[in-house]
């Protein structure tokens, strides 16, 4: 993974695409990783990825009897959504 300081990629933002476009790219500030930047075939794949996890993990609940029903869902999708303060 190439490494971009953020000086360097905001005064060559078009080589920091480039790059991107190949392989991630971190990018720092005193030394810290502050931000990875991606391509977008690279981003929908990680997407896609999370939401097979996650079917994945859907079926093992209904396989194993441990869904929940369509009201305990939206009850715990609001308690989320709640304690996020959204």
């Amino acid at each position: 993974m190439s490494t971009f300081p953020a000086a360097k990629a905001k005064s060559n933002f078009g080589e920091l695409l480039d790059a991107a476009q190949k392989e991630p790219v971190t990018i720092t500030r005193k030394g810290r990783v502050v931000a990875i930047l991606m391509s977008k075939a690279d981003y929908e794949h990680f997407q896609a990825m999370e939401d097979a996890i996650w079917a994945r993990k859907a079926d093992d609940a209904i396989a194993s009897g441990k869904s929940l029903g369509p009201e305990e869902t939206m009850k715990f999708i609001r308690e989320v959504l709640k304690d996020a303060g959204a």
